[in-house]
Parts: C-alpha cells; sequence; structure tokens
C-alpha cells in the first residue's frame, strides 16, 4: 500500500466529516429561520387582530 492512497482514504474521511458537520449547521439554521418565521406570522396576526378589534 502506497503512502498516497492512505492519505487519500484519510482526505475522503475528512471530507465526509466536514459534510456531516456542514450539513447538521444548516439544519440547525433552518430551524432557527423556521422558527423567526413563525415569530414573525404571530406577530403580524396579532397585529392584525389588533387593528381590526379597534
Amino acid at each position: 500500500m502506497s503512502k498516497g492512497s492512505i492519505a487519500d482514504v484519510r482526505f475522503r474521511e475528512m471530507r465526509r466529516e466536514l459534510g456531516r458537520i456542514r450539513r447538521r449547521e444548516q439544519r440547525k439554521r433552518h430551524a432557527h429561520q423556521l422558527l423567526n418565521a413563525t415569530g414573525y406570522l404571530i406577530v403580524i396576526i396579532a397585529v392584525a387582530v389588533i387593528l381590526l378589534s379597534l
């Protein structure tokens, strides 16, 4: 087995791990965005209800 192939395997493992981390971060970001969007929607609905009841 040559040194190059060991380096290739390590490099592939590293890239796979980075991909996992990136996907995890992306899921976290999407969850936050969804939470923010839901919060804004609730506020807009509340403001609309208050304005309509005046």
